[in-house]
């Protein structure tokens, strides 16, 4: 995947990761120090890899897109609200959908 010329996007959902993955140790046993144990997203997220941040089961998991987002900016330090934009608007990049969507869609982020 990683080292392939074009690049298929990962669709991340941190909170169904770190659970499933068991990523949570008992005795450190929160979402932020599991997601710093995830096994690749650190280096997707550093080498601008196309990753879209969206939740899985959100009724099981008790989150919601916006919560999956903060999740993964403060588990890897990423302290600037452009970031979230950033991740949004990347994310909006990988729907299987037309360009003109998808621009239509960022412009409508960048409005906000």
């Amino acid at each position: 995947l990683e080292s392939a010329t074009e690049k298929i996007a990962i669709e991340c959902c941190p909170t169904s990761n770190v659970m499933t993955l068991e990523l949570a140790t008992d005795y450190e046993g929160n979402l932020i120090h599991g997601l710093r144990k995830h096994p690749r997203l650190e280096k997707w997220l550093r080498d601008g890899y196309p990753i879209s941040i969206n939740t899985d089961d959100p009724g099981l998991f008790n989150t919601d897109s916006s919560t999956e987002l903060i999740l993964v900016t403060e588990a890897f330090k990423m302290e600037t609200p452009w970031v979230i934009v950033s991740l949004m608007m990347n994310s909006v990049q990988q729907i299987f959908e037309s360009k003109k969507l998808k621009d239509h869609l960022t412009g409508e982020m960048m409005v906000q």
